[in-house]
């Protein structure tokens, strides 16, 4: 499994591993690979091993068009996910 994050600036990346990485131990996901790049997520998106199931996050408000460009980018199935804000997987 990839865990892939975009971040804005690359005095970002060293706490986005961290959380990425505390994310996979405490979801207890085996055999994690994790990603932090800097850029965007349709930039990033080509620079990372392709895989069989993406997920995104989506924003309260999704755009459809940016759905569009990330199952064209990646060449693959896409799962679109919203969070409800009420709950948090490291609490």
């Amino acid at each position: 499994m990839n865990l892939i994050s975009a971040v804005g600036e690359e005095g970002q990346k060293r706490e986005t591993e961290e959380y990425i990485k505390t994310l996979a131990e405490l979801a207890r996901l085996p055999n994690v690979n994790t990603y932090t790049l800097e850029g965007d997520i349709e930039s990033i998106v080509q620079k990372v091993p392709r895989a069989a199931l993406n997920i995104f996050t989506l924003p309260y408000e999704p755009e459809f068009e940016f759905i569009r460009r990330m199952v064209e980018l990646t060449v693959s199935s896409c799962l679109f996910t919203l969070d409800s804000g009420d709950e948090n997987a490291l609490a």
